[in-house]
């Protein structure tokens, strides 16, 4: 269930609230390679939330950023798996006919292909078994033996690579469940920036070239998958039963944690736009110094990742960080 308290019209609500994302029923013996990825005390609380009468209802406004994406996303897959779609787009990419027909979507596991077909999966979900355990996974697009998956986000996730580690133990994964389909060592990110600003793209070198990107990553070799695999099962088996105060807490970098910011201002009473950043007080202090008047003033970083959690309600981080000035609710 969803509140809709800032009275939304009827349509606008009734999008946010949609998820056509098909959940599985899982079993006890089964993970996602979504679980795996989750900082354990995230999977945990998130389980414990789902089944807590007590835990206050989220409001349709807090799905707008995911309806966005799924929005996205689906138009992306609805491109391939339509046939007139499809020739349409690569049409306009100038792609010659000869290599448009090539493409096979989805072919059925006994589909005799043609010769030098290029073979297109989109949205497969499958499952392998480790020590007992069933770890089940769907990845967006496996287009020619590579995995790929899309994203729709903010230049933050890009600029400070916070997801970095997670793409490629997720693709990583995909690859030791579907050995027999995804064969390159190399996944595909394809983003697509919310807030993208082409004023920064000349100012900061990480900043990413337009608002619609690629970037490759390494996928991990099978062996040290499996390790992973496994450590993660080991993990959260023995922390399931634990009371909420001795779940391991969530890392930096679990949290998304930004850099503070110390913002110099040249004159104290205008406080609206700093003149110049930096990134350590010693900086800022030495150059108020010499510049011989202003003020600096500390902004600490923010745990960004509590926000989309799960099992916000049920954690006792949470309640630190925000007491430290360190994470931010909107009423």
């Amino acid at each position: 269930m969803l509140t809709n308290k800032g009275n939304l019209s009827l349509p606008l609500a009734m999008f946010l609230a949609y998820d056509d994302y098909d959940l599985q029923t899982k079993k006890d013996n089964q993970y996602s390679v979504t679980d795996l990825l989750k900082s354990t005390r995230q999977y945990i609380l998130r389980e414990r939330a789902a089944v807590d009468e007590s835990v206050e209802l989220q409001d349709v406004t807090s799905r707008t950023s995911s309806a966005i994406g799924r929005a996205i996303h689906n138009a992306m897959e609805d491109i391939i798996l339509d046939p007139v779609k499809r020739e349409k787009a690569l049409t306009a990419l100038g792609m010659p006919k000869m290599l448009r027909n090539r493409i096979v979507v989805n072919p059925a596991p006994q589909q005799e292909l043609p010769e030098g077909a290029l073979v297109v999966y989109v949205e497969q979900r499958n499952e392998r078994e480790i020590d007992g355990v069933i770890i089940s996974g769907k990845y967006d697009l496996n287009w020619a033996g590579q995995v790929q998956d899309n994203k729709s986000t903010g230049v933050f996730t890009f600029t400070n690579k916070t997801k970095d580690e997670d793409y490629i133990l997720q693709g990583s994964i995909y690859r030791w469940i579907n050995p027999d389909t995804i064969l390159d060592d190399v996944m595909a990110i394809n983003y697509l920036f919310t807030d993208w600003k082409q004023f920064e793209k000349t100012r900061n070198p990480a900043y990413p070239p337009s608002d619609a990107h690629t970037q490759h990553f390494e996928l991990m070799s099978s062996e040290d998958t499996e390790l992973f695999i496994k450590t993660r099962i080991r993990e959260l088996q023995s922390c399931k039963n634990k009371p909420e105060s001795e779940l391991p807490l969530c890392t930096t970098k679990q949290l998304w944690m930004s850099d503070p910011v110390y913002k110099y201002y040249a004159d104290p009473t205008k406080t609206t736009r700093s003149t110049k950043n930096f990134e350590s007080a010693s900086e800022a202090a030495a150059y108020k110094a010499k510049q011989g008047k202003g003020i600096v003033i500390a902004n600490k970083g923010q745990a960004k990742a509590c926000l989309y959690c799960a099992g916000f309600a049920l954690c006792s981080q949470k309640d630190q960080l925000i007491a430290d000035g360190l994470l931010s609710v909107k009423e």
